[in-house]
C-alpha cells in the first residue's frame, strides 16, 4: 500500500474503518496522494497539524467534495518498550474531547465555509507506543512517540458548516456574550474556549461587536 510504511498504524486502521467497497485507498490524485478516493469525495485521514494541507486542500476543494476525519482520543494507554518488548503500560490520566478540534482548527477556520469541505471528529481509545532515545543527561531516560494504534471507536461527530460548530457554545448565553460568560456557563477549558472562539469568529459564525471591560463582546451570526 503506498504510503503506508510512513503512516502509523492508527492511521491505517482508520482508513480500513472508513473503507467501503468500491472506495480506492491511496489513490493519486493531481499530483497528490488520497487516504480514500470515493467518487466525486475525497477522506482525509489527518492525524497531524491541519496546517500542512493548506496548499492541497486549496487545489483539490475547487472539484472535489473533502471530509476531514480528525481523531480524538477520550482514553489513551501509553505503552514503554525495550529492545523487544513492553516494558511499562499504563493509562494516561489526561483525555481529550470534541473542543480539542480547535487546537487544530485555528490554522484553517475558514475552510468550513467551501461548500465542497466538512470535518468529521471521531472520537476513539488509542494506544501510544514510546521508546527510549539516547538521553540527553547521563542516568536520564527520554522517550519518544514512535507509533499510535486504534483500540476501539467509540463515536463520530460531522461538521458540514459554521451552523453545526455553533452548537458547542453553551445554550443558555446571552445574546450578546464574552469569552467570561461561555467559562462560566460550560465546563469547556479557558484554552479550549479561546480557541473556538477565535474559530468561530475567523468562520464568520460570531462576530466581534465590542467590549465588556477587559473582554471583547461577541454575537452570533444566524446567516
Amino acid at each position: 500500500m503506498i504510503g503506508e510504511l510512513s503512516e502509523n498504524q492508527l492511521h491505517n486502521s482508520l482508513k480500513k474503518y472508513y473503507f467501503q467497497k468500491g472506495d480506492i485507498i491511496e489513490h493519486k490524485l493531481e499530483g497528490y496522494y488520497i487516504d480514500i478516493f470515493r467518487e466525486d469525495t475525497l477522506i482525509e485521514i489527518q492525524t497531524s497539524s491541519f496546517s500542512k494541507v493548506k496548499k492541497k486542500y486549496d487545489n483539490l476543494l475547487k472539484n472535489y467534495k473533502i471530509i476531514m476525519v480528525y481523531p480524538i482520543s477520550s482514553s489513551k494507554w501509553i505503552s514503554k518498550i525495550g529492545r523487544d518488548k513492553i516494558i511499562t503500560k499504563r493509562k494516561s490520566p489526561k483525555s481529550e474531547n470534541i473542543y480539542n478540534i480547535f487546537d487544530e482548527l485555528v490554522s484553517i477556520p475558514n475552510y468550513i465555509n467551501h461548500r465542497n469541505f466538512s470535518i468529521e471528529v471521531i472520537n476513539i481509545h488509542q494506544e501510544e507506543i514510546r521508546k527510549t532515545i539516547v538521553p540527553k543527561r547521563r542516568y536520564r531516560k527520554n522517550w519518544k512517540t514512535v507509533d499510535r494504534k486504534l483500540i476501539k471507536v467509540i463515536n463520530s461527530h460531522l461538521f458540514n458548516n459554521k451552523f453545526d460548530f455553533l452548537k458547542l457554545l453553551p445554550q443558555n448565553l446571552p445574546k450578546e456574550f464574552t469569552t467570561k460568560d461561555v467559562l462560566e456557563t460550560s465546563k469547556i477549558g479557558k484554552s479550549s474556549i479561546q480557541k473556538m472562539i477565535y474559530c468561530l469568529n475567523k468562520m464568520n459564525a460570531i462576530t466581534e461587536i465590542g467590549k465588556l471591560g477587559r473582554y471583547k463582546l461577541y454575537k452570533i451570526n444566524n446567516k
